[in-house]
């Protein structure tokens, strides 16, 4: 029998959602005030990978309603 704990599915913390996304902490932010899920508790962010995941399929899912040939895409 496996008495292994599996590893949490909630991330606690800008940088280590960063570090998830592989995107700066800054970014994260500005993703949070579009609406990516997640709380506030105790003075930290906590997000589940699997709405984050989920946020990100449903957004480029839909493009987003945007018309790629009129925006123009920033350097990284």
């Amino acid at each position: 029998m496996n008495n292994a704990i599996p590893p949490s599915k909630v991330i606690i913390g800008i940088s280590q959602i960063a570090n998830y996304l592989g995107i700066s902490r800054f970014k994260v932010s500005d993703y949070i005030r579009l609406g990516m899920p997640g709380c506030f508790i105790g003075g930290k962010w906590h997000f589940h990978v699997e709405n984050i995941d989920l946020w990100f399929r449903s957004k480029t899912a839909k493009g987003a309603g945007i018309d790629p040939d009129t925006v123009e895409e920033t350097a990284d």
